[in-house]
């Protein structure tokens, strides 16, 4: 048995194995998860030796940000600024729910988080994994596709262990996950652009734009 992977139920979590990944996050770790679509991997994004980390693991460029998860809009308020109107409104509509949102950072966030990007990427996860890690945390924790950049988005814990399992400190198996991956809405720019359709469709987040 592999000891690194661990069984979870994602609609009912045990609240001592959240507690135990919590922990390893805070203190540095990095673990896979599963989400509102598929896998992720999450550090402690205030923590520039995870981040690197979780960098290295992946092979991903560091040009390119990475996306945060939050549980709540008060913890959005801690990490960017200058929210529109409108960025509310698609908030009040969309979240929590499969939806990034991109919204100018405040000063104090790692420049690893937004690599040659202007702003930062969040979203308010609906999956109860995500959101009581982050809850138990007290802080946003990454959510990168748990795979290495370039290759297809892993549906299962096996293959996650497969890829990059050597690397990880835990993988959250709540068993097969084959949905898309979130929409991207940048809402620094007017009129918001979607740069990744992802599960939402345009029909959809027609609605606001």
């Amino acid at each position: 048995m592999n000891k690194k992977i661990i069984a979870i139920d994602p609609k009912n979590p045990d609240p001592a194995l959240i507690l135990k990944t919590a922990k390893i996050i805070k203190d540095g770790g990095i673990i896979a998860f599963p989400s509102d679509t598929c896998y992720g991997l999450a550090a402690n994004p205030f923590d520039s030796e995870a981040v690197n980390r979780l960098f290295e693991i992946k092979g991903r460029n560091p040009n390119k940000g990475l996306i945060l998860l939050i549980s709540s809009i008060d913890m959005l308020e801690r990490l960017t600024k200058n929210l529109s109107p409108l960025s509310e409104s698609i908030m009040q509509e969309f979240w929590p729910g499969p939806l990034t949102l991109i919204f100018e950072k405040k000063d104090h966030l790692l420049d690893q988080l937004t690599g040659t990007q202007q702003g930062i990427g969040i979203r308010y996860a609906k999956a109860k994994i995500p959101i009581q890690l982050v809850k138990k945390i007290g802080l946003p924790i990454t959510a990168t596709s748990a795979n290495k950049s370039g290759e297809t988005t892993a549906q299962s814990a096996e293959e996650i262990n497969e890829s990059i399992g050597k690397n990880l400190d835990l993988i959250l198996d709540a068993g097969h996950c084959n949905g898309r991956p979130s929409t991207i809405l940048d809402t620094t720019v007017i009129p918001p652009k979607i740069l990744r359709e992802g599960i939402l469709s345009k029909k959809l987040m027609g609605k606001l734009l």
